[in-house]
């Protein structure tokens, strides 16, 4: 554009310069018009007419000139327009087009702001003792007296380790300030011993009631909010209870065990696929499984039970 423009004005220079030098060039003698006096003849008229040679340089020149300027004009007025050269400078390449295509970076997407988990921030409410199914209390004592006398014969160490019950009104406080309702086999287990040491899979020890209350919100402080659309599939959502420790493993892992308080199963992290709900289909089952495990000294969930000293451990059945 610039070069073409330049060659516009280096054109209507040199016109301009051609004819003030036409017109200032010295004529032949022989040409010295002298003036005429009174009225003029033809012949005088012919003599006094320009010639038609300087006439027609001077045209031709002016016209290549305006055709350079007219030229030029039209392709800053295209070029100004459509954002491209004109058709007809593409065609003379006076503008190369470059092959080279930009590449439109598109914005970040901004980041969503991450949703607090509703769960953890339960509405206050007041404590009320809750009545219990009859029929579940019955089941969990009679599989927690089959646990009892196990220790008692095979691990007295273990056995001395029992805690006693807990109390009616503290499993209400601990449901009130949770927003939870602990299932009613969880709470009759709770109400022979508020927790309980080599429990079950991976040296768990069981959690009482405060244990409960303060884990749950020791994970609600930590894990605020929420990851997904599917609670079951999270490291934690403020609707589980955690009743299980594992004290053996690190933050890596889930170290608790976990009951879903609207669904009643029970979930835990293996250590391999994370944490996956369905390992027992409630708290008395897996109960009911260590209890089987203890008298058949079979497994739970490849865990093995092993006295060493008076003291119940589990280890892994493969190890």
């Amino acid at each position: 554009m610039l070069k073409l423009l330049r060659m516009a004005l280096t054109a209507a220079v040199l016109a301009a310069i051609a004819i003030r030098i036409d017109r200032r060039a010295p004529q032949d003698e022989e040409e010295v018009l002298e003036p005429v006096l009174g009225r003029p003849a033809p012949e005088d008229l012919e003599r006094y007419r320009p010639r038609e040679e300087n006439r027609f340089f001077r045209g031709l020149l002016a016209g290549v000139v305006a055709g350079v300027l007219v030229g030029a004009l039209g392709l800053v007025v295209a070029t100004n327009i459509t954002g491209e050269p004109s058709a007809a400078a593409e065609d003379d390449r006076l503008v190369p087009q470059s092959e080279a295509t930009v590449a439109l970076v598109p914005e970040p997407a901004s980041t969503p702001a991450p949703t607090r988990d509703p769960a953890c921030s339960p509405q206050k409410r007041r404590a009320v003792i809750r009545p219990l199914d009859p029929a579940v209390k019955r089941e969990v004592d009679a599989e927690w007296l089959r646990v009892e006398r196990w220790l008692k014969r095979h691990a007295p160490v273990t056995h001395a380790a029992l805690r006693g019950p807990a109390r009616a009104r503290t499993i209400a406080v601990a449901e009130a300030q949770t927003g939870l309702r602990f299932p009613d086999d969880l709470r009759a287990s709770l109400l022979r011993h508020d927790g309980s040491m080599a429990f079950g899979p991976g040296n768990a020890s069981g959690l009482g009631v405060r244990g409960i209350r303060d884990t749950w919100r020791f994970l609600c402080h930590h894990f605020p909010t929420v990851e997904g659309p599917e609670p079951r599939l999270e490291y934690w959502n403020g609707r589980m209870i955690p009743f299980l420790h594992f004290p053996e493993r690190n933050s890596e892992h889930q170290e608790y065990a976990l009951i879903d308080s609207q669904e009643g199963d029970v979930g835990w992290d293996d250590t391999i696929g994370g944490v996956a709900f369905g390992r027992a289909p409630s708290y008395l089952a897996l109960l009911r499984a260590n209890a089987d495990a203890l008298r058949d000294g079979g497994e739970v969930h490849g865990w093995r039970p092993r006295v060493v000293r008076g003291a119940l451990h589990w280890e892994l059945a493969d190890g």
